[in-house]
């Protein structure tokens, strides 16, 4: 992956949790793929580096602090909409963000967040 890509991706996310926390709609271009940089890239190829994308993920540590439970909201929010979020976040007691959960429940909103990106 690519400096460039990454900080593309990294910033399509922020932008997305802002305007989730806002409480608007997801923004069309933060939903949108990365286009592929390389065409002489092969299926047999993309799908290796899927593999191992999956992997590393699967690998990360699970970080407990706002930012990192954050960005597991930011996925739910990607894959499912505002009411996904909003499903999290009410068995939480909160009701429009992050902010109005106790932060010694953050682990339990990223097992959350797992169960429904599964």
């Amino acid at each position: 992956m690519s400096l460039e890509l990454a900080l593309q991706q990294n910033t399509a996310a922020i932008n997305t949790l802002i305007e989730l926390l806002k409480g608007g709609a997801i923004p069309a271009t933060a939903v949108e793929e990365p286009k592929a940089t390389k065409p002489e890239e092969t299926k047999k190829t993309e799908k290796v580096e899927v593999e191992k994308v999956e992997e590393t993920v699967a690998q990360e540590p699970i970080s407990l602090t706002y930012d990192g439970t954050a960005s597991y909201i930011v996925k739910v929010g990607a894959k499912l909409g505002k009411a996904g979020v909003a499903q999290v976040l009410n068995k939480f007691g909160a009701e429009k963000n992050l902010k109005e959960v106790d932060p010694s429940n953050w682990a339990s909103v990223i097992t959350a967040c797992q169960e429904l990106l599964a």
